[in-house]
């Protein structure tokens, strides 16, 4: 896990993740936006999308997603204090109570 320091720009910090071929953990929505940064063309990006954003709070979010995902490469994951919306392609998966197992079996 490597940290960047704040007030970098939301380009230099996905092309730096996408350069290290990393999955980009994030609490910054812009990067979540996919008409910019569409998934097929990284290696996952993670949006926390949970308030107010307390510690424990992200790491029991990033425990579960961890627990329940193993194929992050051209996703946008959403992380929700609940559930999870797992965005591939054209298609959408949202999941309660942290139930995904992982969406490409999915319809």
């Amino acid at each position: 896990m490597e940290y960047v320091p704040k007030g970098i720009d939301d380009n230099t910090v996905i092309s730096l993740a996408k350069e290290k071929k990393a999955v980009l953990l994030t609490r910054d929505f812009d990067s979540a936006n996919m008409i910019i940064y569409p998934p097929k063309d990284y290696f996952g990006i993670v949006a926390f999308e949970i308030h107010p954003p307390k510690p424990d709070k992200l790491i029991d979010a990033l425990a579960q997603l961890l627990e329940n995902v193993s194929y992050f490469k051209g996703r946008l994951l959403v992380a929700l204090e609940d559930e999870f919306i797992v965005f591939e392609g054209s298609n959408s998966f949202i999941t309660s109570n942290r139930s995904l197992i992982d969406a490409r079996t999915l319809g």
